[in-house]
């Protein structure tokens, strides 16, 4: 930063959940040399207008549930809906729409989204809309082996944020989204769950499905 020069540009990332302390040593020495600008995560609504405006620059248009379902993948990261929308915007002719279906086949957020939205569940003992979820992500093509293995990561991962262990680095982006899920479950219960998962996946695998 010395000798300070007005076309550099520094840039801080974190893979950390937590947004940095604003009394760190590091950042007060930076903001005292040059100009902070801090880019915040989108809301949701924020987040659906820049999926828009950037599939608008490729002349694609999205449909209303897509669009919500798009939002809630990304979850309001920057970097992924700049890729993601630059996928959809390569595979989709100019002019159409995209789909749900161009969603769920093209979002990398999309199947942790559906198995959070589906835990979320379990956790609140919704039983209906658990079985509904199942039947969908089964009707899907889904095996219920790759279903329960999704969900026993789940809670672990759930086990690991509750307990301040850090996730895998290609998914420490996700450590703020348990955070509100980990608040409703205790460890004793988390493994449970995780113990009778394994269990369940282990005797799927050694026995079978019954039709």
């Amino acid at each position: 930063l010395l000798p300070p020069d007005p076309n550099r540009l520094v840039i801080l990332s974190t893979p950390s959940a937590r947004a940095p302390r604003k009394d760190a040593a590091i950042l007060k020495r930076i903001g005292s040399i040059a100009e902070p600008v801090e880019f915040k995560k989108l809301t949701l609504e924020e987040t659906g207008n820049q999926i828009s405006r950037n599939l608008a620059k490729a002349n694609l248009t999205i449909e209303p549930k897509a669009r919500q379902l798009f939002s809630e993948a990304v979850a309001g990261n920057r970097g992924a809906i700049e890729n993601e929308t630059a996928k959809l915007a390569a595979y989709k002719e100019p002019g159409s729409v995209v789909t749900v279906d161009d969603v769920r086949g093209m979002v990398a957020g999309y199947e942790v989204f559906v198995v959070f939205e589906l835990a979320k569940d379990i956790l609140g003992g919704d039983t209906v809309r658990v079985l509904k979820q199942i039947r969908s992500l089964l009707a899907d093509g889904n095996g219920p082996t790759a279903i329960l293995f999704h969900i026993s990561k789940h809670f672990i991962e759930l086990y690991l944020v509750k307990n301040g262990k850090p996730l895998e680095s290609k998914r420490r982006w996700l450590a703020w989204k348990y955070r509100d899920q980990t608040s409703k479950i205790d460890n004793v219960r988390l493994e449970r769950m995780i113990g009778m998962t394994a269990r369940a996946d282990a005797s799927m695998r050694r026995i079978g499905v019954p039709p």
